[in-house]
């Protein structure tokens, strides 16, 4: 809100592009100050891999890790990522790959988090001969793993070069067929033709055309496929971005069709954030019209997703908390290993019982597009508060407790199976939260399992 009032487009042009990394202070002007570090250059070789299948991905990794090895795989949706998993646990064996995205339970993501950490990270005293890591976005984020080589789907080339980070990021011994820093990027048909390249329709929701077109852009120039981390972060990203890029000719017509799209999206985006720009600042007792639009209570049913869509600019989620409901009656807190702790019915006040409540709100996913998105959203949460209410005494006290008032709930039976708005939900210890779409009514024609990220 304060860069759009400050204009800081005027500003840009005297950004020391070369320097890295960067902080940008924004006051009554807008000045950089560059952060001097010492900072390990790794020089990374980048190949295509126009097979973006699991098979030719198999092919890869068979000949990469005949030595060993530590592979990462990230890919653009949790579909993909959990595909491409099963096709490599059946080819190495499932003691050798392992899969990490956002659909996991939070306490097994966090548990996977650590086991990655503590196996592939800076000390590298537990590190395997062998291993394959598949996961989605989250392996770019905050995660300190270091893999032998990269495969990767084509994303924003910011987002490409941060997934590079997770490349020969410390120093250490590798297999001699590894030695060099080696990033292979799917996702994407040959980005050095006349031709502009053909992408994954999943990776083309989540970041549009545009994005995926610039980041071939800038991956076809670069000077004998290599590129030299951190230094050439700035002017990587600043061609990736730039307000022209000289695309060649046969690019141009569909380059020009999504950045017309491009452009589209974005002022809508600044449209909705005009509501919500904060006033000059003066002297006031109070914040009332501090804005211009007062937000809606997130809280409130009859706000429907008009509440929740103003907390953020991103695409509307729905996290719930998943239980499981067996034949005998009683509800459990899903554990891979073992029947999970009983969650007592009623649930009192008593010390006991809040740690119980406390486990209890803990055990949440967050649910794919296909049961969050604006044209099914409501159907789903009616659902999901009908079920509640319909156990009636099994969930006496909850709304009692501070933990679990307000709370969503997806009852799973024994065989972690549920079924939600038309769509047939499973959850895997293995493989997270899979959703199959069998009712096409229910989600509208523009809602698949492929489009959804992290």
């Amino acid at each position: 809100m304060l860069l759009r009032r400050l204009d800081i487009a005027q500003h840009l042009v005297s950004a020391p592009v070369a320097a890295y990394p960067l902080i940008t202070l924004a006051s009554s002007d807008v000045t950089w100050v560059s952060i001097d570090q010492p900072s390990a250059q790794t020089t990374v070789q980048i190949h295509q891999l126009e097979n973006a299948e699991s098979d030719g991905i198999i092919r890869l990794l068979d000949e990469k890790l005949i030595d060993g090895g530590i592979a990462g795989v990230i890919v653009n949706t949790v579909q993909r990522a959990q595909d491409i998993y099963e096709e490599l646990a059946d080819a190495f064996g499932p003691d050798q790959v392992r899969l990490l995205h956002s659909r996991f339970l939070a306490p097994e993501r966090a548990r996977k988090e650590r086991e990655l950490v503590e196996l592939l990270g800076r000390d590298g005293r537990a590190r395997p001969d062998k291993l394959i890591v598949v996961g989605t976005q989250v392996l770019e984020q905050s995660l300190d793993i270091d893999f032998d080589v990269l495969v990767t789907d084509l994303a924003p080339i910011d987002l490409v070069l941060q997934r590079m980070g997770r490349l020969h990021r410390h120093s250490r011994h590798r297999p001699p067929r590894l030695a060099e820093a080696t990033c292979y990027v799917t996702g994407a048909s040959t980005w050095n033709g006349e031709t502009p390249p053909d992408f994954l329709s999943g990776s083309k929701a989540i970041y549009g055309s545009a994005a995926l077109l610039r980041a071939s852009f800038v991956l076809g120039k670069l000077d004998a496929g290599r590129i030299t981390l951190p230094s050439d972060i700035p002017h990587l990203v600043a061609q990736g971005y730039a307000d022209t890029i000289d695309v060649p000719d046969g690019w141009v017509p569909e380059f020009e069709m999504a950045e017309e799209q491009r452009v589209k999206d974005t002022a809508q985006t600044q449209e909705k954030a005009e509501d919500f720009l904060l006033k000059t600042p003066g002297r006031s007792s109070t914040l009332t019209g501090f804005t211009p639009q007062q937000a809606q209570d997130p809280e409130k049913r009859d706000d429907g997703v008009q509440g929740r869509a103003v907390v953020r600019d991103s695409e509307d989620s729905l996290e719930v908390i998943v239980l499981l409901h067996g034949a005998d009656g009683l509800i459990r807190i899903p554990h891979p290993h073992g029947e999970g702790t009983v969650v007592p019915s009623p649930l009192t006040d008593s010390a006991v019982d809040r740690d119980i409540a406390r486990q209890v709100a803990a055990s949440t996913v967050v649910l794919p597009r296909v049961l969050s998105g604006g044209w099914v959203v409501d159907r789903v949460i009616d659902e999901l508060e009908n079920l509640s209410e319909g156990l009636g005494n099994m969930v006496a006290g909850w709304q009692r407790s501070y933990w679990l008032k307000g709370q969503l709930v997806l009852f799973l039976d024994d065989t972690l199976n549920a079924r939600l708005a038309g769509m047939s939900v499973h959850y895997d210890y293995e493989k997270g939260l899979q959703v199959t779409k069998d009712d096409p009514s229910a989600s509208g024609t523009s809602a698949t399992p492929e489009g959804d990220a992290q």
